[in-house]
């Protein structure tokens, strides 16, 4: 009885510390993503480029291409086989957001912003295998908050790279695990 209790009760306390941990670099962080927050599109490079690619990505899945290679409407009007050369997975990935009912621009938006608190959470597992709690919270603080970041999401609009860039230190981790293992 008592073990299950104490077991239960230093759980609850490790559920407390890790939420507590994200809501303060969730607070920490906001500034990097608050613009995403406001109705209109960012105006970066590739931004409107990406919204009329991933309208012509929707309406070829929801025609029923799967995998999605044709962009019916690019190119003039005369379409073009774009999925098929670029990137498909950020749009699979923004689709989805939008499938799940928010509307083009907020699905582009809500990856754009997500990459921020999501690539510092996975530098933060990864290097506190290597180093204290400390120095991987500060370390991911860093890694969040890297110029990098801002002008991939508010000046190139760089959806696959955003992606990319926040999908690195999980790969870091995951290979970690490889040769690490027990």
């Amino acid at each position: 009885g008592r073990l299950k209790e104490g077991f239960s009760s230093s759980l609850s306390q490790i559920k407390m510390k890790i939420f507590l941990f994200l809501i303060l670099f969730i607070i920490i962080t906001f500034p990097a993503y608050k613009n995403l927050i406001l109705p209109e599109l960012i105006d970066g490079h590739d931004v409107e480029g990406h919204l009329i690619r991933l309208i012509e990505f929707d309406k070829a899945l929801v025609d029923g291409n799967f995998p999605v290679r044709w962009g019916g409407r690019l190119n003039y009007g005369l379409g073009y086989p774009f999925f098929t050369f670029d990137y498909p997975m950020a749009y699979y990935l923004t689709d989805f957001i939008h499938m799940l009912g928010l509307n083009y621009i907020d699905a582009l938006k809500f990856i754009f912003g997500v990459s921020f608190p999501l690539s510092g959470f996975f530098v933060y597992i990864w290097l506190k295998n290597h180093f204290s709690k400390l120095a991987a919270f500060i370390g991911a603080l860093f890694f969040t908050l890297a110029p990098y970041h801002f002008v991939n999401v508010y000046v190139r609009g760089a959806l696959a790279e955003i992606i990319g860039v926040a999908l690195v230190p999980l790969n870091l981790y995951l290979i970690d695990r490889i040769i690490n293992k027990p």
